[in-house]
């Protein structure tokens, strides 16, 4: 069997509705595999193979807070892994199927000194593998940390000097002035050396587009001492234009599904985010954000089927005159910014207008078929000598067709 190391992808496939700022204490455990396997097979196996079996090694770390336990991504490893987040109690943890994902979940115990783990991951619908895998690991170390969680705004760091002195990123908390660094001094904004993306992956778009949901945790750096570390488990783009800043706050705006005959109606909730604050009725205008109309509609979509819309901007009052007579105020959120999920997609697929497309346009779960095929001919006019190629999208990979490793793409080589 060959050995590698294990890499588990913290794959968090929820909607973050929490509003708060706040640091979370908690206990950070790392572990050293001391027997494990992964059991792959594939999605077609027409020689009728024997499953591949591979010797899992390395360490790994999982945090423990709030009844939750959170495996968390290190170093180089076998892709198709993955862990869900997982309830614990008693020292069971479980994570239940997530069948839109293809993650059969897992299960295992932690009795304080060793761990063990098993469960799988399915991606043959993709025509990819399942991978069944599972593992006992010895606890090597644990420590109390606490982290600052809440929705953030990241810059990146253009000074210039060694790192992970300089060349990182800046992050801070939205709707507050000061930000409480891993040092714990509170700063307008902290200095991180890196950002863990996790599944969602570094967005193909400017810093200043994004906002995300995440948190703050202490990480020693070897010789450089305490610094902190900028953990993204959701993030947002940015409807409009994002290169100029007019909103007042960030709020969220949720669909109590409430409808009255006249204004006012207590048919939005705002939330603040980052705060304790109570949430309350407002109205919502969306219409000074300039934008494509898809887009417009997604925001729309999310309010009607009871997400939280995430929007910047600044309160003013409205007055109405009533039919019978008389006048009366509400209290209306203008968005001068608002945004939308930016989606966790497969390898070979990149988030566009909410979906997980290919280069070519294949919506998810479909794939991307590329032919290649007929006799080389060489152009006219450039000299470049090409073939034939056309494009498709279809639901499987069908022979003579290939599965390729980036994934989402089916090559098929004609005569």
């Amino acid at each position: 069997m060959v050995k590698i190391n294990l890499l588990f992808k913290c794959v968090l496939f929820f909607a973050v509705l929490t509003r708060t700022g706040v640091g979370i204490a908690e206990t950070l455990y790392k572990f050293q595999i001391t027997r494990g396997v992964a059991t792959t097979t594939p999605a077609r196996n027409p020689a009728n193979l024997l499953p591949t079996k591979t010797k899992l090694t390395g360490n790994f770390s999982a945090k423990l807070y709030d009844g939750k336990i959170r495996f968390l991504n290190q170093g180089n490893g076998q892709p198709g892994i993955s862990a869900l987040l997982a309830d614990y109690k008693n020292g069971k943890f479980i994570a239940k199927l997530d069948a839109a994902n293809f993650d059969n979940g897992y299960q295992g115990y932690f009795d304080g000194k060793k761990i063990s783990l098993n469960g799988a991951v399915d991606q043959r619908p993709f025509d990819g593998s399942m991978t069944e895998y599972s593992l006992i690991a010895k606890l090597i170390k644990s420590t109390v940390v606490t982290e600052q969680k809440g929705y953030f705004k990241i810059r990146r760091d253009m000074r210039k000097c060694a790192s992970p002195m300089c060349g990182g990123y800046f992050v801070k908390q939205v709707n507050k002035t000061k930000t409480q660094c891993a040092d714990k001094v509170t700063r307008n904004e902290c200095y991180v050396p890196s950002v863990d993306w996790g599944n969602i992956h570094e967005p193909a778009v400017a810093l200043d587009a994004l906002l995300t949901y995440g948190w703050l945790s202490p990480e020693n750096f070897k010789d450089f001492g305490l610094r902190d570390q900028f953990t993204v488990s959701a993030a947002y783009e940015a409807a409009g234009d994002a290169s100029h800043r007019v909103g007042k706050f960030f709020a969220g705006f949720k669909d109590t599904g409430i409808r009255c005959i006249m204004a006012p109606c207590p048919s939005i909730k705002e939330y603040v985010l980052n705060s304790s604050k109570a949430a309350t009725s407002v109205g919502v205008n969306l219409d000074r954000v300039k934008t494509a109309k898809i887009k417009r509609s997604m925001a729309d979509d999310i309010l009607s089927q009871g997400g939280l819309l995430l929007a910047e901007g600044n309160h003013r009052t409205e007055t109405y005159t009533l039919a019978v007579g008389g006048e009366v105020s509400e209290i209306v959120f203008v968005a001068r910014q608002f945004y939308l999920p930016i989606l966790s997609c497969a390898s070979g697929y990149q988030a566009k207008n909410g979906r997980c497309e290919t280069d070519f346009g294949c919506v998810a779960p479909k794939l991307e078929k590329i032919t290649y095929g007929g006799a080389a001919f060489t152009d006219p006019v450039t000299g470049e000598t090409g073939s034939n190629i056309s494009r498709s999208c279809v639901d499987a990979c069908d022979p003579p067709g290939n599965l390729e490793p980036i994934g989402g793409v089916c090559s098929v080589y004609a005569p």
